[in-house]
């Protein structure tokens, strides 16, 4: 009896990386991710396919919608550490050698759950649906956590290396992490996504959290699942 299913599905799956001068929307795909380049994308991208490709093929009782979320920050429900806030506690603790060249799209993850009931509730509903909100860089991350109090106890990277001869490091280092994090280090490197967030608020009405609010959130939240030290 089920008539509709709202998909997660990820923005790993409309671009594998940041392109110069362009806005992705739902209308493009990752065409460029493999096996061998950026295969966590290319995991994501296969799957959304297959789920368009079933529905195109079987004509089930019901339709399809897919969410498809930058990374999803905030409070989570259980102990477990989770990729996106793994990075703020990295960069709380001093894993960083420093301030790369490095951008995200983040999504709170309490917007990304109502973008999931506004999908499945709306009869209008229709195809993907981009959900992201603002996109940050290392810099404003850092500069973020400082202005919300995360000095005294913490070690935030003071070294700059959002600079050329930073990239040239770190491109470098890059080669000496695990083949994932190294081919999205050097994708990645000194690019912004950009994307347009109209539909998902045009058509569901989903409003995104400011993303220093997410942030703070993120990091009381390893805070009080021991991820993370309160400060002194």
């Amino acid at each position: 009896g089920a008539r509709r299913v709202v998909l997660t599905s990820s923005m790993a799956a409309i671009s594998d990386e940041p392109v110069e001068d362009k806005v992705f929307t739902e209308d493009d795909w990752n065409e460029q991710s493999s096996l061998a380049r950026n295969p966590y994308y290319f995991s994501k991208t296969v799957a959304e396919r297959a789920a368009w490709t079933f529905v195109e093929d079987e004509h089930p009782g019901f339709d399809l919608v897919a969410i498809n979320p930058y990374l999803i920050l905030g409070p989570s429900l259980g102990p477990e550490l989770n990729t996106t806030n793994a990075i703020f506690r990295d960069i709380l603790t001093g894993v960083y050698p420093g301030i790369m060249n490095l951008s995200w799209g983040f999504v709170d993850v309490r917007d990304a759950a109502a973008a999931h009931v506004l999908a499945m509730e709306n009869a209008r509903a229709k195809g993907r649906y981009l959900c992201a909100g603002e996109t940050l860089s290392m810099r404003d991350v850092v500069e973020l956590l400082q202005e919300a109090g995360y000095r005294d106890g913490y070690t935030l990277p003071r070294l700059d290396l959002a600079c050329s001869i930073g990239d040239f490091a770190v491109k470098l280092l890059s080669y000496t992490q695990p083949a994932g994090t190294g081919s999205y280090m050097r994708t990645h490197l000194g690019k912004v996504m950009r994307y347009d967030n109209t539909k998902i608020r045009r058509e569901l009405g989903v409003q995104f959290r400011p993303a220093r609010e997410s942030v703070v959130a993120a990091v009381e939240d390893l805070v009080r699942w021991g991820h993370l030290a309160k400060a002194a």
